[in-house]
């Protein structure tokens, strides 16, 4: 299974979404440990308790924030992200095709757009 889901962020046309799994991935794994140790070692370090609470805990608390920054920051950056067809890059028509002909939609786009279904 992993073989083909490795194969399949190769193709052209997924390499710029399995570059960005690859970059919030290794976020995910370093930001939040690095962030930890900050706090706990350098920011924090004649502290031992800060308004009754430990040193850790504040570190805990920063690296758990950092983490929901991370997500969020993914979420935004994948709700901006453009469908294929968007824009004007390549002199590209109507539908997202050359020459402005109309492409004909399946799926959950065809009930959008009012066409029937078709198989």
């Amino acid at each position: 299974m992993a073989k083909g889901f490795i194969s399949a962020l190769r193709q052209p046309q997924n390499r710029s979404v399995g570059q960005k799994l690859l970059n919030y991935t290794l976020m995910m794994f370093t930001l939040p440990i690095f962030a930890f140790y900050l706090v706990d070692s350098y920011l924090l370090r004649d502290t031992p308790y800060l308004w009754g609470v430990r040193r850790n805990n504040w570190a805990t608390l920063f690296s758990v924030c950092v983490v929901n920054a991370i997500i969020t920051s993914y979420v935004i950056m994948a709700f901006n992200e453009k469908e294929e067809g968007e824009g004007e890059e390549g002199g590209e028509g109507e539908g997202g095709v050359e020459g402005g002909e109309e492409v004909p939609r399946v799926g959950i786009f065809a009930k959008k757009a009012g066409n029937k279904k078709t198989d």
